[in-house]
């Protein structure tokens, strides 16, 4: 899978068996994430929202012959047979579930090539044309592999929670949160704050925290989810403006500061309970530190390989769970007009969907 955090390709060798008691078992083998450093990605994908969809297909197609030969390298070099399912979240670029769009690079049977399994791609599109958002999508999987947890945090690209209110399974995109920390970080030359020590040698600007904390989109309820364009119109003028008046270590600060306190805010929502954190900014320690002290549940912190590789798992549970023509999106986080089983089926020389 490709997430918005756009740092590389996630790939994970897991294999599920289905428990008595509803829920399933996950196996976890083998995960690498293919930088997009020094590749033609590092520059084309965090461009490509500003194309139109009809300008983007060869590139999609093209993003789909790389990531199926990044598939066959991985299970060569880890010495893995072909797997029987593959799931794959290609690279969203477009995404207005309001407007009834949502478009990712890579959903084309080149992903499938020189692979004997089904492959499960385009999971979202469904879902928007039932009226739901598109996302999130992992919620379902946080239901049948981590039901233990009172809420399943993912502090990827964007920060999302997932959780069981009076009984139905809710989840919602929080704040943006490695999207645009990545992006402030890239402007000293860092391709990340490593462990938020450049955030944390910041001072907080008590002015920018209060209008980032003023968004419209906090006021709106689930389900509800965001994507870049959001990023660039809302999130991304504020900082420009603080960036021009203000060092750069004391606007990360403050951005970290905003989106713990956004995630502490939305962890009051559910049942009594540990909240599970997993996805990329776990290893951010200053934001995990100030997530905590915000918190008003205890918060778990899933191991690094696992953190890693959570959704890339979730999306390989989405695609089994199409194949055995099982729902695999909730209508109760999405907002569809009803449960349902998304997701075109890839394979070589043909698509087909259900």
């Amino acid at each position: 899978m490709s997430g918005t955090s756009l740092d590389g390709l996630d790939l994970v060798w897991v294999r599920f068996t289905q428990l008595p008691n509803q829920q399933w078992d996950l196996e976890w083998g083998p995960g690498r994430t293919v930088s997009y450093a020094d590749t033609r990605w590092e520059k084309d994908l965090p461009q490509a929202y500003t194309r139109s969809i009809e300008s983007l297909k060869a590139t999609s197609q093209e993003y789909a012959t790389w990531c199926n030969q990044q598939v066959l390298r991985f299970l060569k070099e880890e010495g893995l047979p072909q797997p029987e399912v593959v799931g794959h979240h290609g690279n969203t670029v477009h995404h207005r579930p309001n407007e009834g769009t949502t478009y990712q690079l890579g959903n084309e049977p080149e992903m499938a090539a020189h692979l004997t399994g089904t492959v499960v791609g385009d999971f979202r599109v469904d879902d928007v044309a039932l009226g739901g958002q598109g996302a999130p999508l992992v919620p379902v999987a946080d239901r049948l592999l981590f039901g233990t947890y009172a809420h399943c945090v993912n502090l990827g690209g964007f920060a999302n929670t997932s959780c069981e209110i009076d009984g139905l399974r809710r989840a919602w995109d929080v704040v943006p949160l490695n999207i645009v920390a990545n992006e402030l970080a890239q402007r000293v030359g860092l391709n990340f704050d490593d462990r938020g020590l450049l955030a944390a040698s910041g001072t907080l600007l008590p002015s920018l925290f209060s209008q980032l904390e003023s968004l419209p989109y906090f006021q709106l309820p689930y389900p509800k989810s965001l994507a870049r364009e959001d990023v660039e119109r809302d999130w991304k003028p504020l900082l420009a403006q603080a960036l021009a008046q203000h060092p750069l270590p004391d606007v990360l600060r403050t951005f970290t500061e905003h989106a713990a306190s956004r995630v502490a805010n939305d962890l009051r929502f559910g049942a009594p309970g540990t909240a599970l954190l997993s996805g990329g900014g776990v290893h951010n320690e200053f934001f995990v530190r100030r997530l905590k002290h915000l918190a008003p549940r205890p918060l778990e912190v899933l191991d690094a390989h696992r953190s890693n590789f959570k959704e890339a798992a979730a999306f390989a549970l989405l695609a089994a769970l199409k194949v055995r023509g099982e729902n695999n999106v909730l209508a109760s986080v999405t907002g569809a007009q009803r449960d349902h089983s998304a997701g075109r089926l890839l394979k070589n020389s043909f698509v087909t969907k259900k």
